[in-house]
């Protein structure tokens, strides 16, 4: 078993004992974004933090299958109200609410258990200054003013334990062994490995290795669990003379080319991926069709990367890096660090990616060593984007696999596109 102790203690406890933790007050959780979210960087223009997917499942998800006995709620950007709405019917969406539990949507909701258990009464939990949870006993309304009612209650700092919890966008790229191990539990529970398979080449760590029965493999694809669980879910398909490597996640009808080579990455749903991928998140709908390395990246939704793009990381390994987004400079301790690519981003065949680079959504590059504008995106090269061309094509992505895209959808889009950074806070 590859789940941490402290996961799999806390994992089981829930499942266990149920919501003991809260008998005393309203069964309700309030997942709220920060009060300005720059810090997670290009993968939020358009969604909340709490579905940032980092492992089988997003952050949301996640959280309804270790709290199914809570009403759940949604806070974050007015902005992305409408949207969230849609993609969350069932969610208390921006509503007041009475007496309840508030967890930051950053943090790994493996966490959120242990939240309950440590708030008896009316308090917030920080750590590092930054408040992850509070219990607040009296209607709190979604308005930045909350955030000042957290910071008044009595504060209870927190152990290492809760080190993992991203302070920002690169550092989503850290969960993902643990994610993975962690939404195994819950995957294996809902869905039948196919136990049948016979592959032509032998399979390291074969116990580990979980195939859901509705995929197409090949049995001349390589996969290897000697690093990680390798899951593979229903749909995928898997041609000959493919390498896998765990820890590894594809997505459910995701479809690789003929020699891809895939390893330590969670990929989306419903990719379409060939080359090599190593060591990076990939989220739903993304296209990497043909030859090329993305290594340590972090990629958004509709992202196109055309044949023979590879992304550069940062030489100096072991003194860090520091990103430009949005006008801040953030640094990380990390070995080596790749590129971060938003959502409807398009890269032409052969673009070289610099290290470190973030590219905002809705940006088009096909001129290896262009300057990578840190900011709002809808940019082809130097040009800003025309708006209704932006929204039709957008229209036109999301056609390719039978969806529509929203009216809400698009007014977002189009507010984002008149008031660069307007999404970026509450």
């Amino acid at each position: 078993c590859f789940l941490p102790v402290h996961l799999v203690n806390t994992t089981e406890m829930l499942i266990l004992t149920g919501t003991h933790a809260a008998q005393t007050m309203e069964k309700t959780i309030i997942i709220f974004e920060p009060l300005d979210v720059t810090r997670y960087g290009p993968l939020v223009q358009l969604r909340h933090v709490a579905d940032l997917r980092y492992g089988i499942y997003s952050n949301w998800e996640r959280a309804r299958h270790l709290l199914p006995d809570f009403n759940l709620g949604l806070w974050g950007r007015s902005l992305l109200q409408h949207v969230n709405s849609e993609s969350h019917p069932d969610a208390n969406i921006n509503e007041k609410s009475g007496p309840a539990y508030y967890f930051h949507g950053g943090v790994p909701a493996w966490h959120y258990p242990k939240f309950l258990e440590l708030l008896k009464q009316e308090q917030a939990l920080t750590r590092h200054g930054s408040i992850l949870a509070a219990r607040i006993d009296s209607v709190t309304l979604p308005t930045p003013h909350f955030f000042t009612s957290m910071k008044e209650l009595p504060q209870t700092e927190l152990d290492e334990t809760f080190d993992d919890c991203p302070l920002f966008f690169r550092e989503f790229l850290d969960l993902r062994n643990a994610a993975l191990e962690h939404d195994l539990i819950f995957w294996r529970q809902h869905n039948e490995p196919d136990k049948a398979f016979d592959p032509l080449l032998p399979m390291r760590q074969p116990e580990s290795i979980f195939i859901h029965t509705g995929a197409d493999i090949s049995a001349g694809a390589f996969i290897d669990a000697g690093q990680g669980p390798v899951v593979i879910d229903r749909g995928v398909e898997v041609p000959p003379f493919c390498s896998l490597h765990g820890p590894l996640y594809l997505g459910i009808d995701t479809v690789l080319d003929d020699g891809a080579r895939i390893k330590a990455s969670i990929v989306g749903n419903r990719c379409r991926l060939g080359g090599e991928i190593s060591e990076s998140i990939l989220m739903p709908y993304t296209e990497k069709k043909h030859a090329g390395f993305l290594d340590n990246a972090l990629v958004g939704s509709w992202v196109h990367i055309g044949a023979g793009v590879n992304s550069g990381q940062a030489g100096q390994y072991g003194a860090g890096s520091s990103i430009r987004w949005a006008g801040q400079t953030f640094k990380t301790d990390q070995n080596h660090t790749g590129p971060t690519i938003g959502d409807f981003v398009a890269l032409e065949n052969g673009f070289r990616l610099p290290p470190d680079s973030a590219l905002g959504i809705f940006s088009d590059y096909f001129q290896s060593g262009a300057a990578i504008k840190d900011g709002a995106g809808f940019t082809r090269g130097s040009t800003r984007k025309e708006i209704n061309r932006t929204i039709r094509s957008a229209a036109n992505e999301l056609a390719k696999h039978q969806l529509s895209l929203t009216p809400a959808m698009e007014a977002l889009i189009r507010d984002l596109w008149k008031t660069p950074g307007s999404g970026r806070h509450w």
